[in-house]
């Protein structure tokens, strides 16, 4: 199960698969394993999917990072909040083609109010996405700034934007 929880950072379409196993670890039966046996022989089969950056244009062209981000407050019993972004890329000027990257997770600290969750989701979104940057610059692929992000608090988008 933590095996398949690690490649759900890079395989975003079998999260949905392996949270809802993963919500039977505490009792499983062996239809639970069958399940999960499933899921690796999905990851087999579809070993060849991966991410690919290439243009339509030409090999120079820049690409365009775009991300969705969003946090839950209060949402764990014991007072902690939830944070969960996607990022995606696509060639400058084009509708986003792939998600690479996804992250759901418990956040550490307790948040005192939506908004302070929300800019921790969007610092740790910061975060990753500076990682990628400098990782496309490196490996020679321009990079149109600023990349997009997509934040449903109001309140967050005022802090930022001042």
């Amino acid at each position: 199960m933590g095996k398949l929880l690690f490649l759900t950072t890079s395989r975003p379409d079998i999260m949905t698969s392996v949270s809802f196993g993963a919500t039977k670890n505490a009792s499983p039966t062996v239809d639970d394993y069958d399940d999960l046996l499933q899921i690796v022989q999905y990851l087999y089969n579809t070993r060849d999917i991966g991410l690919t950056l290439y243009s339509s244009h030409q090999e120079t062209s820049c690409v365009q990072l775009m991300a969705y981000v969003d946090a839950s407050y209060l949402s764990h019993d014991d007072a902690s909040s939830h944070t969960g972004f996607t990022n995606g890329i696509s060639s400058c000027g084009d509708e986003p083609r792939s998600c690479f990257y996804t992250k759901s997770r418990k956040q550490k600290l307790v948040s005192t109010s939506w908004t302070h969750a929300e800019m921790k989701a969007l610092y740790e979104l910061t975060l990753t996405l500076t990682f990628v940057i400098n990782l496309l610059e490196e490996s020679g692929r321009p990079t149109s700034l600023p990349g997009i992000i997509y934040e449903d608090s109001q309140p967050t988008i005022d802090l930022v934007t001042q």
